[in-house]
C-alpha cells in the first residue's frame, strides 16, 4: 500500500506507514459500490459492541486454557501477560496442536501453544478493516486492543450479526 504522505510503498494491511508514520486508514481505499460496502467502510468495530474479552495469563498450562474455553463456552481465549496481549489461543489450537499428540496438556505451557502477537484491531477501526484482517489471516476470532487492560474480541458470530441487522433494517417493509 502506497502512502499518500511519504509514497513508501507499505506491505498490504500496514496500518501506519512504516517509513513516516501517516495512518494508512484512509488511502488506496476503492470507492463502495453500495449500502454494505459504504456501512462497512464507514462504522467502526466498535459498532459490533465487542464485549470485554475472557482472558488467561501467560502462565497457565494448556489443559487450564482448554478446561476454561469448555467452561464459558467460547471459542478463544486472550492470553494476557501483565493485563497486555501476548497472544490468543482458540479451539483451533486445540486441534492442530495438542489433539492426538502425546504432549500432556496439563503440563504443557499455554505459551508454547498459543498464537503468539496475533493480529489485532482498534475499537475505532473499521469493520472493513476487522474483516480484512480476519480474511487474510483465515482468523475467526480477532482481539480489539485500546491499550493496556483495555483489550476485547470479535468473532465472525459478530459479523454475521451485524449483517442480519443491516439487512434487517434495510429491508423493504413486506406489503
Amino acid at each position: 500500500m502506497i502512502c499518500g504522505s511519504c509514497g513508501h510503498d507499505n506491505l498490504q494491511g500496514e496500518d501506519v506507514c512504516q517509513e513516516c508514520g501517516q495512518d494508512l486508514g484512509g488511502f488506496d481505499l476503492p470507492a463502495p459500490t453500495n449500502e454494505v460496502e459504504h456501512s462497512l467502510m464507514q462504522d467502526p468495530v466498535s459498532r459490533l459492541s465487542p464485549p470485554q474479552a475472557l482472558t488467561i495469563d501467560v502462565g497457565a498450562t494448556a489443559g487450564e486454557a482448554i478446561r476454561r474455553l469448555y467452561e464459558i463456552k467460547k471459542g478463544a481465549l486472550l492470553v494476557t501477560r501483565d493485563g497486555s496481549l501476548a497472544g490468543i489461543f482458540t479451539e483451533r489450537d486445540v486441534l492442530k496442536k495438542l489433539a492426538g499428540l502425546p504432549a500432556d496438556p496439563a503440563t504443557t505451557s499455554l505459551e508454547s501453544v498459543m498464537t503468539a502477537n496475533p493480529a489485532t484491531v482498534r475499537s475505532t477501526d473499521t469493520i472493513a478493516l476487522a474483516l480484512n484482517r480476519m480474511y487474510i489471516g483465515g482468523y475467526r476470532h480477532l482481539p480489539v486492543v485500546d491499550g493496556p487492560g483495555q483489550i476485547a474480541i470479535i468473532s465472525v458470530k459478530d459479523i454475521l450479526r451485524y449483517f442480519a441487522q443491516f439487512f434487517e433494517s434495510t429491508a423493504a417493509p413486506a406489503s
